[in-house]
């Protein structure tokens, strides 16, 4: 019965994975569409948008994905990772798209938490981590 459940989890895994890069691109997207609407002209609106995006893609390049080369366990990068799309819904928000905003920190709380339960439960298993793919 075991290899069931192993099955389920990695089906789920796989599932939360997605979840979570497309979490990430709607953080991007987030972030770039509050640049947008706080500028005041085109430039500020330009360099606010790519700004922010970008630095929201070179932090999570250099301390959340998985191939970071850091030392931090896979634990405190979901947790990283789900403060700065969290910050990105709170952009969002300001941006005044607070349903867009609200529905998008549902999403990266409930991924974290399935990511998060997934790794305790693999943990315990013979090696298997979904924050190292």
């Amino acid at each position: 019965m075991a290899p069931v459940v192993d099955v389920r989890l990695r089906g789920v895994s796989g599932i939360a994975l997605t979840l979570r890069f497309l979490l990430e691109l709607g953080g991007v997207a987030a972030l770039a569409w509050w640049g947008i609407q706080t500028g005041t002209d085109e430039v500020s609106r330009a360099l606010l948008a790519i700004g922010a995006a970008g630095l929201l893609i070179v932090i999570w390049g250099v301390v959340v994905a998985p191939k970071a080369r850091n030392r931090l366990a896979p634990r405190v990068r979901w947790l990283i990772g789900s403060g700065l799309l969290l910050a990105a819904a709170v952009a969002l928000w300001v941006a005044g798209s607070p349903v867009a905003a609200t529905v998008f920190a549902i999403l990266i709380v409930v991924d974290t938490i399935i990511l998060l339960a997934l790794d305790r439960t693999t943990a315990a298993g013979p090696g298997a981590d979904p924050g190292a793919r």
